[in-house]
């Protein structure tokens, strides 16, 4: 039989029952006042370990086997009556003592739960719960906590608990980072706006309607193209000026007119 597996220190349940049987494999059930008694096999111990036949089963109700969780522990079990202990064989098995879970912690071989409004960190001890966690039941771990309403957690690690800002942005639940926030938004605390929502006059962010990603291109392409005009119509005004004033001072010079204005336009040509 077995392996059964039990938390260490606690009363196995279900109960272990024995059954007295003849040569012929018929349960005895003549026999009144026979114990049987269980014993551990190297580490380990057993408290509340006899078991009194009743109809030729013995239930081990109350047994205890406390070592080291995520062990086994052997255990043998005979009649306590030596004078029929030559008569029967004993029964051996492997009693299985599971290891804690995550949402307990380890003391004298024992596995616990953190109590109500505490939770459980590294499977080694219990930290009372910060303000914005909802802690009602025990057994409490730090990577599942109930973040509140208006509350923010980065990293499930975390055991810092932060206000939001905008309080309608964090939606709270047992997440962390952005599956806390509120649809739309995104980052610490819940306080930026994802790809394609905006900010409301309430710092909500909402979906921007169709049509406005386009309309703000239009308007920045048309932005430019408008102060490139200017910057061209300036140019060409002050181009017109000096080849005005150049050809006014050959007229003035007479012979030397074509030179200059020649000369002129050469070092317009060099400065555009």
């Amino acid at each position: 039989a077995g392996p059964y597996t039990y938390a260490s220190g606690a009363i196995a349940a279900p109960h272990i029952v024995v059954e007295l049987l003849d040569d012929y494999g018929a349960r005895v059930t003549a026999l009144v006042g026979v114990t049987a008694i269980m014993h551990q096999n190297g580490a380990g111990s057993l408290t509340n370990n006899v078991a009194l036949f009743e109809r030729g089963l013995g239930t081990f109700s109350l047994l205890e086997v406390k070592s080291d969780p995520g062990t086994n522990v052997s255990v043998t079990v005979d009649s306590a009556l030596a004078t029929l202990r030559s008569e029967t064989r004993d029964v051996s098995f492997d009693v299985a003592l599971r290891a804690c879970r995550s949402n307990e912690y380890l003391e004298a071989q024992r596995c616990f739960l953190c109590a109500s409004g505490r939770y459980v960190v590294d499977g080694a001890t219990c930290k009372a719960c910060p303000k914005g966690v909802a802690c009602g039941a025990a057994g409490n771990q730090l990577e599942t906590l109930y973040v509140k309403h208006g509350f923010y957690r980065s990293v499930p690690t975390s055991e810092t608990i932060y206000d939001c800002t905008i309080r309608r942005a964090c939606v709270g639940g047992v997440a962390t980072g952005n599956g806390l926030c509120r649809r739309g938004h995104k980052g610490a605390i819940c306080g930026s706006c994802k790809r394609d929502y905006s900010f409301d006059y309430e710092k909500v962010c909402q979906r921007c309607p169709q049509g406005d990603a386009s309309t703000i291109v239009s308007i920045t392409v048309f932005g430019v193209l408008g102060v490139l005009a200017a910057v061209l119509f300036v140019i060409l005004l002050r181009s017109k000026r000096a080849q005005k004033y150049f050809l006014h001072a050959a007229e003035a010079q007479g012979g030397a007119s074509h030179s200059i204005v020649a000369v002129a336009r050469y070092e317009e040509d060099k400065r555009e």
